[in-house]
């Protein structure tokens, strides 16, 4: 049973998670995902750290010209006064993925630090959006304005060109570029990638209760993600959790009848029932 404290958080986000994206806050959920692995985080107090930099901000943007230039400004605000950057040197550091963090320690992923850019701009009075790029989150900049804005290098916009050359490098080729990577995302889907990225962290850590915690707020959000329905299956059945794993690796096999790992998934499902069986 998670902790009392914790288990009042994830009350909280399952609250959040059944909001429409148009109502969803990205800061809260950002936060409220930091919480858990920080539960004496203040949620809310975290969220006025945001309004704080807006404020600072708010002088480097206000009256200028137009949108591109506001931009620019917030970026410069953004990296260079307030010294937000990319954490090249510990890229995989579970640290760039709690917005907290991130503001600590003013490092981060694309992610997140998209997430800082994007709420620092909407509470300045800037449209920027989420693009849910494969291997590097993007930030597309309001509409008039051309190119990609790339947390790890704010200094210039990237263009289509540019994503189609980055997604090559990163995938060596295995994954074919298509422009629908670069439509822009909701807060939804930014949350669910922000908790895939540490559920590939804590099963690599061999951290599999985190990882679990990791699925279960992901189905929250996206409750049709069957995948992660075999995913929470495997995870539970290495903790022991055999009716609730044999539970979610049948869901998995109801709607991927033609799935290639089904024999796999069938033998696991077989064990689980016996085992849990017995114990009974």
């Amino acid at each position: 049973m998670l902790p009392h404290r914790t288990d009042d958080l994830r009350a909280r986000f399952a609250t959040l998670a059944c909001k429409p994206d148009a109502s969803l806050s990205l800061a809260e959920g950002a936060f409220l995902i930091a919480a858990e692995a920080e539960p004496e985080l203040d949620v809310k107090a975290q969220v006025l750290r945001l309004d704080a930099l807006a404020e600072a901000a708010w002088p480097h943007v206000h009256g200028l010209d137009d949108d591109r230039t506001r931009v620019q400004a917030l970026l410069r605000f953004l990296y260079e006064d307030y010294g937000l950057r990319g954490n090249v040197a510990d890229y995989y550091d579970p640290r760039n993925s709690y917005l907290n963090e991130v503001l600590d320690r003013r490092l981060g992923i694309p992610i997140t630090l998209a997430t800082v850019i994007i709420e620092v701009g909407r509470r300045v009075g800037l449209d920027l959006r989420g693009v849910g790029f494969p291997c590097h989150f993007l930030v597309k900049p309001p509409t008039g304005i051309p190119g990609f804005i790339d947390p790890f290098d704010p200094s210039r916009m990237l263009t289509v060109q540019c994503c189609r050359t980055l997604l090559h490098e990163a995938t060596e080729g295995r994954i074919p570029f298509d422009l629908r990577f670069l439509e822009p995302v909701g807060p939804r889907t930014i949350l669910v990638r922000i908790l895939r990225n540490l559920k590939s962290l804590h099963i690599d850590c061999g951290q599999p209760i985190a990882a679990l915690a990791d699925v279960d707020r992901i189905l929250l959000l996206s409750p049709h993600e069957s995948l992660e329905y075999r995913d929470r299956g495997l995870l539970r059945l290495g903790l022991g959790l055999n009716g609730p794993a044999a539970d979610d690796l049948c869901r998995y096999l109801v709607e991927h009848p033609k799935a290639v790992d089904r024999c796999e998934i069938e033998e696991r499902i077989e064990a689980a029932r016996a085992t849990n069986w017995n114990v009974s």
